[in-house]
């Protein structure tokens, strides 16, 4: 199974390398008033103005400042309009299942992401 993992909080997580068409530094991302606490904004990605979702405010509770290791990775479809915002290094690998909603990446268990869950849940994050 090839992955993105990546750290955040001193927790390992993984997505599905299928779930994402690409991995960029972050940009500028542009508040949008009103909007749900775990969309930081608007982002532009190859011309399109695109969603960015705040992964550290979902998983863990708290925002992130951006920083030099800050991520954006775009959705692949059905969900190219959004990217997660990731304040770490992310990096690519193979990974073997585990229990599940786990994966075994180089002798460390990961917890496995589902990027349309994680879609859904930051449009009812309140």
């Amino acid at each position: 199974m090839n992955l993105l993992y990546f750290q955040l909080g001193g927790s390992p997580y993984a997505i599905a390398q299928e779930a994402i068409a690409d991995v960029a530094p972050a940009s500028a991302i542009h508040p949008v008033p009103l909007s749900p606490p775990a969309v930081l904004g608007l982002a532009e990605r190859r011309g399109r103005a695109i969603a960015v979702i705040d992964l550290p405010c979902l998983l863990e509770g708290t925002s992130r400042e951006t920083t030099s290791t800050s991520h954006l990775m775009r959705l692949a479809a059905p969900l190219e309009g959004a990217a997660f915002f990731v304040p770490a290094e992310v990096f690519s690998g193979a990974g073997s299942p585990a229990s599940p909603g786990h994966v075994w990446i180089d002798g460390r268990l990961h917890v496995l992401l589902d990027a349309l869950a994680l879609v859904k849940a930051s449009t009812a994050f309140h």
